[in-house]
């Protein structure tokens, strides 16, 4: 593990979405930070009623004060103004305490990027970290900018191609994502299709004390399981390429990380995707625990997660 006491103090999610980055396996890696992760991560933390993390908590309890902007003001959907817009929101979201943290902690290139999304007649607004390998980070311009005409100009499949590409998703899976078809099942649910045999989904989001082990007792069954590299990717089906990279990326985290937790890491994935697909939504990101006692560790401190029972050896 490259640094491994800044990397222990990293959320477990950050973590183990990013060591593969700085192990050269992924090109980059990216966290929304938004009201869901800030809740998830208060209410984790609260639960372990640990005055070591009293400031932690409210450092994220500030980052959600801040975090709650109610809107933007532009004159037009253009790019002269989103562009001023993203800007303004750039230097807003860099005094989030929990981006500060993130980019001060990770140690690697970390870059805060404004993005924008059109929904109907309305553009939605958040905050994404991006994590890279040191020095191969783009300027967090070039992403907003990009983002930015993707709205004006309605060319959201040139950006998520865009963004495929900063991820070092394979480009099998990328072009069916979003060349979608109205007359054929989403991308989503086409992902998530061989996981479904293996998932017991009436215990999802049933009960804080059910285990993962229980939710997916048969999840590496498949070969499908390993192409969940990553939160929120939707590999195709039997794409060799995915299970390539995944396989390499689990013998990689293997490395440095007890197995059950790289295990569950996969799972997670898999079960987050599962989730959201059958909701339709990401606005609609289960709550942490609703995919199994498990869950609630991967927004602890990495450093906590490899302290407790069930990760420690």
């Amino acid at each position: 593990m490259e640094n491994p006491d800044a990397m222990k103090q990293l959320p477990t999610v950050v973590a183990l979405e990013s060591l593969p980055v700085l192990a050269s396996e992924k090109r980059g890696a990216s966290i929304q930070i938004n009201d869901r992760y800030l809740q998830n991560r208060i209410s984790v933390l609260n639960a372990l009623d640990e005055e070591r993390f009293n400031d932690r908590i409210e450092m994220l309890h500030e980052s959600r004060r801040i975090l709650d902007v109610d809107e933007i003001s532009v004159e037009a959907v253009e790019v002269p103004e989103l562009r001023e817009a993203a800007d303004d929101l750039r230097e807003t979201y860099s005094e989030i305490p929990e981006v500060d943290f993130l980019q001060k902690t990770y140690p690697g290139d970390c870059i805060v990027v404004p993005e924008f999304l059109r929904v109907d007649n309305r553009i939605d607004f958040g905050v994404r970290l991006f994590f890279f390998r040191e020095n191969d980070a783009p300027e967090p311009t070039e992403i907003s900018h990009k983002n930015v005409r993707s709205v004006v100009n309605d060319e959201k499949n040139t950006f998520d191609r865009y963004i495929g590409s900063l991820h070092g998703y394979p480009e099998c899976c990328v072009t069916p994502f979003i060349e979608r078809s109205t007359d054929q099942r989403s991308p989503e649910t086409r992902s998530v299709a061989p996981l479904e045999p293996h998932i017991r989904t009436n215990l999802i989001e049933s009960s804080s004390d059910v285990s993962i082990n229980e939710i997916a007792p048969t999840f590496f069954e498949t070969e499908h399981a390993y192409s969940f590299f990553a939160r929120k990717f939707y590999p195709e089906p039997h794409c060799q390429t995915a299970q390539s990279r995944g396989k390499a990326i689990f013998e990689e985290l293997m490395g440095s990380l007890n197995e059950s937790l790289v295990r569950d890491y996969f799972r997670l994935n898999g079960l987050l995707d599962y989730t959201i697909s059958q909701k339709n939504s990401e606005d609609e990101t289960p709550a942490v625990g609703s995919l199994g006692v498990e869950h609630i560790y991967f927004y602890l401190p990495l450093i906590a997660t490899l302290g407790s029972s069930r990760y420690s050896t």
